[in-house]
């Protein structure tokens, strides 16, 4: 069996385990320019094109496409995205070898776009184009992580074979045979991918520990997927969600364990499911419960939300609202100052100094904790203050807030949360501190907020 350069000499390399043999790849033409960042690995130029003439380049160079779907000038949200997929070292690593990739302009490339369904932007296809098909689409909110672990076994000289032997302790093997059945779209090979994946889920960390935490997200969602058609598929969910719970109540979870419940949840869409294991934690009240509880509530928190449950909401947010989101906004800060690649004016790369004051994720591999959650859950946590009685608190949490991110995103949320509880004048409020504050894309977004409100009959 043959696996991508990319998985065998970048994630095997950064992972414990055996080494696999490396193959080398004959010269091919590489239309894209190569320029060597610090990490020496190329960065990823995107070529301008319409969708037709990318795949005949991509036919023509005997490569895999990968397509950077956006519409007119890129904004802030598309270029956070596209350097959350496209900038990532294995990434880079794999299109310099395997791929090129292209942007279009959906606005231009108008039928481009309608013929491959298009329907969010920015998005990012990766299409292998000796196969005729599309490999994954990936939206904002997936990672660099959804990217890599989809091309196993899809880049291949040859069809992945099913792990036999030595082969079959390897959790990247296992990857690679789960993709290509999963893509072939042949019946009697959806339960060869369901095991693949259940595989990995269940067995991957004893030969390569930590491969579940990095590569969760991609297999709840593969497995998932298979539901509808495979009775093994609900299966594999529901047992290790089961399996999960059983450690809540015998008092062994772990806070990945509860997270991880959380995501089994979100994947099989019964988010509720989370909330009613929250809650009965509350109700079962001990030391051990309210441990339990606080490592749930983030992951709960929409969810309470959104279910107007603002009791035990507030349970945990205290008296002081900000206490929760310091250490949050430390970590998103500091990640992304690590990342930006920032240059001083004489032209040398500045590199940020680490922070021993920052607080490190409870947990390595989870989501990552970017600014939208953070606002997400600020929101909620501003909806609960509100609902609670305790408008002065949930004024002097925005405006805490704000300091850290005077943006249409927070003020944006907090207008929503504040209209659904039918506070009109509050959110009219919010909309004009906004308007005095964020910028012109901002301000249209709070325009349409603004618009929704209904009027007195006097009109004013």
């Amino acid at each position: 069996m043959k696996l991508s350069s990319w998985g065998l000499a970048s994630t095997l390399a950064a992972l414990p385990g055996t080494a696999l043999a490396v193959p080398q790849l004959p010269p091919q033409e590489d239309p894209q320019p190569v320029e060597a960042p610090a990490d020496g690995v190329p960065t990823i130029e995107l070529i301008d094109l319409e969708f037709d003439d990318a795949l005949s380049r991509a036919e023509r160079v005997g490569k895999m496409l990968v397509i950077f779907w956006a519409r007119g000038e890129d904004d802030v949200r598309t270029r956070e995205f596209r350097e959350e997929i496209l900038g990532d070292t294995g990434v880079r690593r794999w299109v310099a070898e395997e791929a090129i990739a292209v942007r279009v302009d959906a606005d231009k490339d108008k039928k481009g776009a309608r013929a491959n369904l298009v329907k969010i932007y920015p998005s990012i296809d990766v299409i292998d184009v000796r196969r005729g098909a599309r490999i994954e689409r990936l939206v904002p909110g997936f990672t660099a992580t959804d990217l890599l672990a989809s091309i196993y076994g899809a880049d291949a000289g040859t069809a992945p074979e099913q792990p036999e032997g030595d082969a079959a302790t390897e959790p990247f093997q296992w990857l690679a045979w789960g993709n290509h059945c999963a893509r072939s779209n042949d019946p009697a090979l959806t339960e060869s991918a369901v095991e693949a994946y259940s595989w990995c889920l269940l067995n991957a960390d004893d030969y390569r520990p930590e491969f579940r935490a990095r590569f969760l997200e991609y297999l709840l969602k593969k497995v998932a997927s298979l539901q509808l058609v495979s009775r093994s598929a609900r299966r594999t969910l529901s047992g290790e969600r089961q399996r999960l719970e059983s450690k809540v109540w015998a008092g062994t979870a772990t806070r990945r364990d509860l997270y991880e419940i959380s995501r089994i949840d979100f994947w099989i869409k019964k988010n509720n499911l989370t909330r009613d294991l929250y809650l009965e934690l509350a109700n079962k009240d001990s030391e051990q419960n309210r441990v339990y509880r606080s490592w749930l509530f983030f992951p709960a928190l929409p969810i309470l939300g959104r279910n107007q449950h603002y009791r035990e909401i507030l349970d945990i947010v205290g008296d002081e609202p900000m206490a929760l989101f310091r250490d949050r906004i430390a970590i998103e800060r500091a990640s992304a100052a690590a990342a930006a690649n920032a240059v001083t004016s004489d032209g040398e790369e500045a590199v940020a100094e680490p922070d021993e004051a920052t607080p490190k994720p409870p947990l390595e591999h989870m989501v990552p904790d970017r600014r939208a959650e953070i606002l997400d859950d600020a929101s909620w946590v501003y909806e609960a203050l509100l609902g609670g009685g305790r408008g002065a608190d949930a004024r002097a949490f925005v405006d805490e807030m704000s300091e850290f991110y005077p943006t249409a995103g927070l003020y944006g949320r907090c207008m929503e949360r504040a209209m659904r509880l039918e506070m009109w004048d509050l959110a009219i409020e919010l909309g004009d501190v906004a308007l005095g504050t964020v910028d012109e894309q901002g301000k249209r977004r709070i325009q349409r907020l603004r618009s929704q409100i209904p009027v007195d009959d006097d009109g004013e």
